[in-house]
């Protein structure tokens, strides 16, 4: 199923509760994807120590390049928080009996089932990348920007995935009226 970005910080404030009272796990996992753009095969892969910086450092898994990002204060108090007793070898999303990560298709199901409860049935673990994607085109305008964030090759693909063109096919027809 194609997943898509949640385009209303209502809808993003929303996810959040539901993740949050699910489990802080998923909603930490929501949190730093939303506000990372990384993948959640990544940040599966993350653990406390790399957390303790004010850089995140890895290689992606899909592309193999190396990724650094700011953690900013924000994101960081959230972090520092959930990760104030575990060890720096733990994994951020450790499962509950051991120090081993979740699986993707486990977070996925969450995060569907939140957004089934919520009325949006296109939520996945990827929604949270075109989040973030979708809101930092609709803030800057700066496509260029976003296709490295993303790793694309083309504009086009960019506005696609973040479903920006037909947003904007949508609103000529919702204000042309002749």
């Amino acid at each position: 199923m194609r997943v898509e970005p949640l385009r209303s910080l209502e809808d993003i404030r929303r996810m959040e509760h539901v993740l949050k009272y699910y489990s802080s796990r998923y909603y930490i996992a929501f949190k730093l994807a939303t506000n990372s753009a990384l993948r959640m095969s990544d940040i599966c892969t993350v653990k406390v120590g790399i957390l303790r910086r004010y850089y995140l450092n890895l290689n992606e898994l899909k592309t193999g390049k190396f990724r650094r990002m700011y953690i900013n204060e924000q994101l960081r108090a959230i972090i520092m928080e959930y990760i104030e007793f575990m060890d720096d070898e733990d994994y951020l999303l450790r499962t509950i009996t051991h120090n081993n990560p979740p699986s993707v298709s486990s977070i996925y199901r969450v995060f569907h089932d939140c957004g089934l409860k919520l009325g949006m049935p296109h939520i996945g673990t990827h929604t949270c990348r075109k989040t973030f994607a979708y809101h930092y085109y609709r803030e800057h305008k700066d496509l260029a920007r976003l296709m490295t964030i993303l790793n694309h090759s083309n504009e086009r693909e960019t506005l696609v995935y973040i479903g920006v063109t037909q947003d904007e096919l949508d609103e000529v027809f919702a204000t042309t009226f002749l």
